[in-house]
């Protein structure tokens, strides 16, 4: 008999060697001891989106393969994992409320020291960015749940927390200038249906290729006039133009 998919993906859930802090532990952490609870807990939210989207690969397959016990128990191994992500994600928002509330006592406790107002960028994203830009999602504009999972995205996504946090603490029209010269210029790549998020097509989350590398040779870049502070330029030595030379086909 096979065995049940809701006890085997909870086997499967159980770290080794760590327990999950309760409520009332994480109410006596400092923010060093929640950073790294709160590093735990996204790393089982990714493990378990993981094996969700294994699951549901599994389901599609065995729909396609028209085997009726075998559907039945991929649908019910799927419904079983989904639950598992989130209860996995209702954990690690648990958490960042409690590192939020750490940093919000210690802003309060130090004169002149102000505590950043997100604990990192996906708290940004989804406690901000996320119910404050409101787009329909047609005639090329394209988002991607799994946002954090471009890395293009989540490295536009991390400049826009930081932007917005030194913003914030400015006077004036700081945080115009961060929605105008920050906020705007990177939503239009990001929500572009040539952007990151290009092969992402009816919440099907899909990674996209990279840009191709190929090592420059040996000697090739040079700075003008020994100052590190000005753009590399390109400047060929004679040994790396002749192997440029080649190796033309």
């Amino acid at each position: 008999m096979s065995a049940d998919p809701g006890d085997q993906a909870m086997s499967e859930q159980a770290p080794a060697g760590h327990q999950p802090a309760s409520p009332e532990q994480m109410a006596q952490m400092d923010a060093g001891a929640l950073h790294a609870e709160l590093a735990r807990a996204m790393s089982e939210v990714a493990d378990a989106q993981a094996a969700y989207a294994d699951a549901v690969q599994s389901k599609l397959e065995a729909i396609d393969a028209r085997d009726e016990s075998a559907t039945r128990y991929a649908r019910e191994s799927a419904s079983a994992r989904l639950a598992l992500v989130h209860r996995a994600e209702a954990r690690a928002s648990a958490v960042r409320s409690a590192l939020r509330a750490v940093r919000e006592a210690q802003g309060s406790e130090c004169a002149g020291a102000a505590a950043e107002r997100f604990v990192d960028v996906e708290d940004f994203v989804a406690h901000y960015l996320s119910p404050t830009v409101i787009r329909k999602m047609s005639g090329g504009v394209v988002w991607c749940p799994r946002w954090w999972a471009h890395p293009e995205a989540a490295n536009r996504l991390w400049a826009m927390w930081r932007g917005y946090e030194s913003a914030r603490l400015q006077e004036g029209g700081s945080l115009s200038r961060w929605w105008v010269n920050q906020v705007d210029p990177h939503l239009e790549i990001l929500l572009s249906d040539r952007g990151p998020f290009s092969e992402c097509r009816k919440g099907q989350h899909r990674v996209g290729s990279g840009l191709s590398h190929e090592r420059a040779p040996e000697g090739w870049w040079t700075v003008r006039s020994g100052d590190f502070d000005t753009p590399v330029v390109c400047e060929p030595t004679g040994d790396a133009t002749d192997e440029m030379e080649g190796s033309t086909p």
